[in-house]
């Protein structure tokens, strides 16, 4: 899955499966789909700031354990 900030460079990063369905990933997604309105084909691509992506992996990991 790659991120990308709007006009900035992309990163890319490996995502489990399992956190597709966890809340705080779904609520990513949704904002990321009501302000940019992307269809993906391929490869996901999300544009977003990549520090708010870090901010909600480590709360999903925080949660899980």
């Amino acid at each position: 899955m790659k991120f990308s900030e709007a006009g900035g460079e992309q990163q890319r990063f490996v995502v489990l499966v399992i956190w597709f369905n966890h809340p705080l990933f779904v609520q990513l997604l949704k904002e990321v789909e009501d302000e940019y309105k992307l269809e993906q084909i391929g490869t996901v691509t999300i544009l977003c700031n990549v520090h708010h992506f870090h901010t909600i992996i480590s709360r999903i990991v925080s949660l899980s354990f």
